[in-house]
């Protein structure tokens, strides 16, 4: 059995190629999004990190509520960066922990 090492993003690209309409997310009282939608949103993301100089190596912790928008926020991160998500329950000095020590450049 041969194995492909593919990024996220390239797994992405490829099932918004094949189904660009099919239903990526979905979330309890919200509109789904499509992996069209998806891969546009994590491009924008993509974009907007490697504009401010966020590269692969580099970690962004974000502290978001459960959300769709913190799904897409996880996957865009993650397609050009290390993504550390904290958990949003956390006092702030415990978030001030968590980043100094990880390191995050974001």
């Amino acid at each position: 059995m041969e194995m492909h090492h593919r990024t996220i993003y390239q797994v992405l690209q490829a099932r918004a190629e094949e189904a660009p309409y099919a239903i990526a997310l979905v979330s309890p009282g919200r509109e789904p999004i499509t992996y069209r939608q998806l891969l546009i949103q994590i491009e924008a993301i993509i974009e907007s990190l490697s504009a401010i100089g966020i590269g692969r190596h580099d970690r962004v912790a974000s502290v978001l509520p459960n959300s769709i928008e913190t799904a897409v926020a996880f996957l865009g991160i993650s397609c050009a960066a290390i993504s550390v998500p904290l958990n949003p329950s956390y006092r702030e000095n415990e978030v001030d922990i968590y980043l100094s020590d990880l390191g995050a450049k974001l």
